[in-house]
């Protein structure tokens, strides 16, 4: 089992965005139980932030990759979307509006959604289950893509996790506001 705890750190301070809550555990369990899931661990989920941990609890399996993306992306997706439209541009700015605005790489949250939508709807290239040629150049084009987006979907879940439970919030909502 890999959650690569300490290189989702690394790359957090490599890309300075987001950044990692320090939380105290007791208080953490306290909150999840109290707040996303009264129900006990054995129920569905019950609200978009329980989705999103639910989907992070997937993050444990012992899989790589587009798996780990695909569960990053139901959390993420849960906690920042609301309906079918303007997918990426909610997660991007609801994201830098909840967790500080990114001032480096700005076009990671682009790119993450997009590796995802591409290969969700069939139109990203991509390696057999059973390759063996590894050290080709564009199997480590797509292997340094999947690792960079993968590492970015997962910073940004747990960043956002981290961050719901230290507010103790049972809930993340935006609206919209004219300025005067």
């Amino acid at each position: 089992m890999k959650l690569y705890t300490s290189e989702l750190f690394e790359y957090s301070m490599e890309k300075k965005w987001p950044n990692f809550e320090n939380l105290e555990i007791r208080k953490t369990w306290n909150w999840y139980l109290r707040v996303q899931n009264p129900l006990l661990i054995e129920e569905l989920s019950g609200s978009s932030i329980s989705r999103a941990f639910n989907a992070f609890s997937y993050l444990y399996e012992n899989s790589e990759g587009i798996n780990k993306i695909f569960w990053a992306m139901v959390g993420i997706e849960a906690i920042y979307v609301r309906g079918k439209e303007g997918i990426s541009q909610q997660i991007k700015e609801k994201a830098q509006l909840y967790l500080g605005e990114i001032q480096h790489f700005k076009k990671r949250l682009t790119k993450m959604y997009d590796f995802r939508s591409s290969f969700i709807h069939g139109n990203k290239n991509f390696p057999s289950y059973f390759h063996t040629a590894d050290a080709i150049e564009s199997y480590e084009k797509f292997s340094e893509e999947l690792f960079d987006v993968m590492l970015t979907a997962e910073c940004l879940l747990i960043a956002t996790i981290q961050k719901i439970a230290k507010e103790e919030r049972d809930n993340l909502s935006f609206m919209y506001a004219i300025q005067n």
